[in-house]
């Protein structure tokens, strides 16, 4: 292009870039420059035009001279996938196990209360959809992008992966099983109640012997005929507690101390319309289970006799050899 055509002005003319790339030079070459993922202009059939952008992706043209169609979309970071040449990527992001720069992401929370972390869709663009759920055997709701709520009643569950379960060890003795705390992580917590006594056991089998004493020191918990509410609750569940005055006899009431510090008196088989009330009842200890035996040492085998050489037969007697004959004198 010459701007000006008069015959003074010389050296005034210019290169120019075909649309829709960019570039101009006076009096000489034009260096012209496309960068496929600015341009917009319809003239540009082989630009991205806003492909990369409305995915939430970003667009890259690593050669914006000489080269055409050569653009790609790439994962905006954490999210990582293949890029496609002048097309959208395949982006990816699994918010259980990316654990730098997103916000979205779990980053431990199931993990540090030993649940399982899930992520149905990871898609880039579904974020905040991860669950955390339940370990086996323990059961519970699962909330989108949070801890779960997991309980566990070891006396209902029967499943062999739950080894701290009662799995009718109380029903098999006739007892009743009784789980107070059905958090998934209180384990053993489970007691066998003996029928009609205020006696229980915790993870195993009651002695149902009924003992009319109480001494001091006794640890208790709310028995079948207790009604004070919330009294003998210790960070939000019934606890034991220790009896401060204990009874020699039935028909008394005593004192305990929980384990939140509350005191109170409480019936130990006081009557009342022709019948023995228990608020309390004895928690007797867990049981201590047995040292496991030694397997045997094995016992050498004892080796066998030795076999008796057969007995040497005796020499044959050699018989005497004859003396050579005596010679004749001369004549």
């Amino acid at each position: 292009d010459d701007p000006n055509t008069n015959a003074d002005s010389l050296g005034d003319w210019t290169c120019t870039c075909p649309a829709p790339s960019v570039g101009v030079k006076r009096s000489g070459r034009a260096t012209c420059t496309l960068d496929e993922c600015v341009e917009t202009s319809p003239a540009c059939t082989s630009c991205a035009r806003g492909t990369c952008a409305d995915v939430g992706q970003l667009c890259y043209d690593p050669n914006k001279r000489d080269s055409l169609s050569d653009w790609w979309c790439s994962c905006p970071y954490p999210s990582e996938g293949l890029k496609t040449r002048t097309g959208v990527a395949s982006c990816t992001l699994d918010e259980c196990e990316e654990m730098y720069d997103c916000t979205s992401c779990a980053k431990g929370t199931c993990a540090d209360v030993g649940q399982t972390c899930d992520d149905a869709n990871t898609n880039y663009n579904s974020l905040s959809d991860w669950w955390c759920l339940c370990p086996a055997p323990s059961v519970g709701v699962a909330t989108r992008a949070g801890v779960a709520s997991c309980t566990l009643d070891e006396c209902v569950e029967t499943s062999p992966a739950c080894t701290s379960c009662a799995r009718g060890t109380c029903a098999d003795e006739g007892q009743t099983c009784d789980d107070p705390n059905m958090n998934a992580g209180a384990l053993f917590d489970w007691m066998c109640l003996c029928p009609s006594l205020a006696v229980a056991r915790e993870a195993g089998v009651a002695s149902c012997s009924q003992t009319r004493e109480l001494p001091v020191g006794t640890r208790v918990r709310r028995g079948p005929d207790w009604e004070y509410y919330s009294q003998d609750e210790h960070e939000g569940r019934p606890s034991e507690g220790v009896v401060q005055t204990g009874a020699t006899d039935f028909g008394v009431w005593v004192r305990v101390e929980w384990a939140s510090g509350v005191i109170n008196v409480y019936r130990w088989g006081v009557h009342r319309f022709g019948e023995m009330y228990f608020d309390v009842m004895v928690v007797q200890p867990r049981p201590t289970p047995s040292p496991p035996t030694p397997a045997p040492k094995p016992v050498p085998p004892t080796p066998a006799p030795p076999t008796p050489s057969p007995p040497t037969p005796a020499p044959k007697p050699v018989p005497p050899t004859p003396a050579p004959p005596t010679p004749s004198p001369p004549t």
